[in-house]
Order: C-alpha cells, then sequence, then structure tokens
C-alpha cells in the first residue's frame, strides 16, 4: 500500500567510507555521523563490523527478489526480501553490516560479538534493528539481526523504550518518523 515509486532515489546519498568503512556503499548524508560514531564505538569495543550493503535501487531490489523467488518460490522470498518499493535500503538509512571474517547474512550473527554489541548499543547511535527476532508480525519480515535502519538517535531511543518493533512504533507516530 505504500511503495516507494520505481525512479526514488534520495538526492544526498554519499560513500559509507566517510564514515570510515572500506566500501562504496552508499547512505544517505544525514546517517554520516552517527554512522562513523557507531563504527568507532565498535572497534574500540573489540567488535569491528563493515557494511555489506546500503542503498539499493528499485531495480536492484526488484531483481534481487526475482532470483529469490526463482530460489525458493513467492510466498518463501517475500517472507525474508522486501519487493520492489518496499525496501528500507531504497531509503537510503539502511544497512546491514557483518563481522569482518564473515561473508553470510544468517541469523547466527545475532550469537556473535558483533551482533551482540549492536543489538545493546546501535540504539545508542540512532540505529534500530528492523526485523527483530520474534516479532515477523509485526515487522513484516523474519529476523534479520545485521539490518539496520538509522532513524536518529531520540526515535531510536523511543522505539527502545515502546518495546515495539520499528515499523510498529512508526505507523503509531507518523509526524515524528524521520
Amino acid at each position: 500500500a505504500h511503495a516507494l515509486p520505481a525512479d526514488f532515489a534520495p538526492d544526498d546519498l554519499v560513500s559509507v567510507s566517510r564514515a570510515g568503512f572500506p566500501s562504496e556503499d552508499r547512505v544517505r548524508d544525514i546517517v554520516i555521523d552517527d554512522l562513523a560514531a557507531l563504527r568507532a564505538a565498535a572497534e574500540a569495543n573489540g567488535t569491528p563490523l563493515v557494511v555489506v550493503s546500503g542503498y539499493r535501487s528499485y531495480d536492484y531490489q526488484r531483481n534481487l527478489f526475482k532470483n529469490r523467488v526463482d530460489q525458493v518460490g513467492e510466498a518463501e522470498a517475500a517472507r525474508r526480501t522486501a519487493r520492489p518499493g518496499h525496501s528500507e535500503h531504497q531509503l537510503g538509512t539502511a544497512i546491514d553490516v557483518l563481522d569482518p571474517g564473515s561473508g553470510e547474512l544468517t541469523i547466527a550473527f545475532a550469537a556473535t560479538p558483533q551482533g551482540q554489541w549492536l543489538a545493546a548499543n546501535a540504539p545508542s547511535f540512532g540505529f534500530v534493528v528492523s526485523y527483530p527476532d520474534g516479532a515477523a508480525d509485526g515487522s513484516c519480515y523474519e529476523y534479520e539481526p545485521w539490518h539496520l535502519r538509522y532513524v536518529g538517535r531520540d526515535t531510536a531511543a523511543a522505539i527502545r523504550t515502546a518495546a515495539v518493533t520499528p515499523r510498529e512504533w512508526m505507523l503509531a507516530n507518523p509526524a515524528a518518523t524521520p
């Protein structure tokens, strides 16, 4: 019901290398300062991170979804992969992160030192796990401990305090959503 247009792309996309990551993935400029602070804090904690995905265009997401459908069928694909126009990545405020030694986006990431550190600390830097464990009914997707959405520090704190999924919080507070 609320798909982004196929031609939507933020006009302020910049490389996450500006936040100190060795990647050319892009996010909106408003994310960079807090992303840099998150990276530095994670490194200082001994739990460094890498960004493995940032902004995705509608066409990129369409191909990703089609490939997933070809692999597992449409119903299963829709549980784990956003349809084109429905990916938070198209907003330019979502990232997928992993520990530098890993190459797979699996729920096992949650048990890694990086995953545990993110779960405890990401909101302090304005990021929330969009698709929390056991909350598919409220988030529309299965658990993705690696998928972070930037909502700003105040909103991240409010979402954490409310103990709801980011989607549920944003539906209840549309005027406060960045």
